[in-house]
């Protein structure tokens, strides 16, 4: 993790609310209807800041058009692709807003997203992060499954150690929480947000809010789809760092549910475990 670019100066004389930070790699068939949906919002005082990370489509050239029509777009460029993190940690480390909202290339956000967040986040100083409900959708953004996480910090910390209790492209942060916790970890190639809240779990409160506020598109060169196995392996070291570096505590379940996902990984085929996993999520909320 590359600590030392964070700052401890997070408030700057010009702050603006809010920063939105949105990688992007060669996301020429989304990253339109991606951006249009945050110029979009109904809450207007935010920068919107897109890391190019080294696209060899025409993902850059559309970025840059969408620029000429709203300054709000600060462009960062890769010279060479750099992955979701280190881009993502780019965005963190120029941003100047109070609070920091995630956005991916391929997805799109409800217009009252960020002030349903906003209002959340700023009646409730002890939140570090707040996420929401989300769609899951078909690459043209049909709705295929609504997914919902739990609400309050105390039921979203019983359930952290059996699936990752935020829609990562939904979320906003509290940038002092963000920024003191140095961003995402660079060595983690997937699950990086996963980690990501255990830390910001040390600072303070989680909560998600139930409407839905985000659509999360699905399509043949989503991660989730063709990464299952390494996925797998770097959220089981993430939850042993919980436990040894971050302090946290597994229940008896936790335990068995530990143990149980790690014999899967040399039993099961990543499919059938896909969809075990999500019914016993569906059961579990």
């Amino acid at each position: 993790m590359s600590s030392e670019r964070f700052t401890s100066e997070i408030y700057m004389s010009n702050q603006t609310k809010l920063s939105v930070i949105m990688p992007a790699y060669n996301s020429e068939k989304w990253i339109a209807n991606a951006i249009q949906s945050i110029l979009n919002q109904t809450f207007k005082d935010f920068e919107f800041i897109i890391i190019d990370d080294a696209s060899t489509d025409n993902t850059l050239t559309i970025i840059k058009d969408l620029q000429k029509i709203d300054p709000r777009i600060t462009i960062l460029e890769n010279t060479i692709n750099s992955g979701v993190s280190v881009s993502r940690n780019r965005g963190i480390e120029i941003s100047n807003g109070q609070f920091i909202a995630c956005m991916d290339s391929d997805d799109w956000s409800y217009p009252d997203r960020f002030e349903k967040q906003l209002a959340v986040m700023e009646a409730n100083s002890g939140v570090m992060i707040c996420g929401s409900s989300i769609e899951i959708c078909s690459a043209n953004l049909t709705r295929l499954n609504l997914r919902k996480y739990p609400l309050m910090d105390r039921d979203i910390r019983k359930k952290i150690f059996k699936y990752s209790p935020f829609a990562h492209p939904s979320t906003m942060f509290r940038a002092e929480a963000l920024k003191t916790a140095k961003g995402y970890d660079e060595n983690l190639t997937f699950v990086e947000d996963y980690d990501l809240y255990f830390r910001l779990g040390k600072q303070g409160l989680f909560a998600n809010i139930p409407d839905v506020l985000h659509k999360l598109r699905m399509h043949s060169t989503s991660l989730s789809q063709a990464t299952g196995k390494k996925v797998e392996r770097q959220t089981l070291q993430i939850r042993k760092k919980a436990i040894f570096e971050y302090g946290y505590r597994m229940t008896m379940w936790d335990k068995l549910y530990f143990i149980i996902q790690s014999m899967s990984l040399y039993i099961l085929p990543y499919r059938i475990k896909f969809w075990l996993f999500n019914w016993l999520r569906s059961l579990s909320k």
